[in-house]
């Protein structure tokens, strides 16, 4: 069962580092009963343009899909959430607003990739850093009716408010041992990249790119993408 709001803010509030506050709300949301988790943290002062892509649980094609559609450049949910507010769904939002061409374009292929429905949650930073969560893959499909979203919505906030009280304090680790063309690779890595895009991005052979990716992981010891996103953002290493 998910923390009363009281406890989410209090755990929240005695994160050391920004891993330990991702696992935190990983588990938290899951215990709420969502499958997936996803944080998107927007460039400074501009919605849209993503600096990191941080999930766990979506599936592989949906998230380089969105990357590779520009992050939701054309998502109405995105779009309506961060101008009202207010947490939404993508089908509440297909209902009362209307969409432009791309909008119903991007509300297509998403479809097509069976993206299911899922809760969206806006998210305010100071001096314009902010971000937008989503949590997908319900355990009960009635779920996004009777969940308390206003609840959902604060601890979302808490922590995000909290992880950038954290990166104020950071500084650049200089001691990470990885080299430069690591870290770009780490920098597209966090926006949600596949080795293939990458690959072409770089000009480099999917495989050269995958024998970085493993040398990353060793380094920074962790075992996945997202583990090392996390950890690159919070070394100072991603801009965010």
């Amino acid at each position: 069962m998910a923390l009363e709001i009281g406890e989410i803010f209090g755990r929240i509030e005695r994160a050391r580092n920004l891993s330990a506050l991702w696992s935190l709300m990983l588990r938290h949301f899951t215990e709420a009963g969502f499958g997936a988790i996803a944080y998107i943290v927007f460039d400074r002062g501009r919605v849209g343009q993503v600096v990191a892509l941080l999930e766990r649980g979506f599936p592989p094609d949906i998230v380089h899909a969105y990357a590779e559609m520009g992050y939701g450049q054309h998502d109405p949910t995105l779009r309506v959430v961060m101008a009202t507010g207010q947490p939404d769904t993508p089908s509440r939002v297909a209902e009362r607003f209307n969409l432009s061409p791309e909008e119903r374009q991007y509300k297509g292929l998403m479809r097509g990739l069976e993206a299911g429905d899922a809760l969206s949650l806006p998210l305010y930073g100071p001096h314009g850093r902010d971000a937008y969560g989503i949590l997908g893959q319900p355990a009960d499909p009635e779920f996004f009716r009777t969940a308390r979203r206003t609840e959902l919505h604060m601890a979302a906030q808490a922590a995000h408010l909290k992880a950038f009280s954290l990166l104020r304090r950071r500084r650049p680790d200089d001691g990470h041992g990885l080299s430069p063309r690591e870290v770009e690779i780490l920098g597209w890595v966090a926006q949600g990249k596949s080795n293939s895009v990458i690959a072409d991005i770089l000009q480099l052979s999917p495989g050269t790119v995958d024998t970085y990716l493993r040398r990353i992981f060793e380094k920074l010891n962790v075992t996945d993408r997202t583990s090392a996103a996390v950890k690159g953002v919070g070394m100072g290493l991603i801009r965010v």
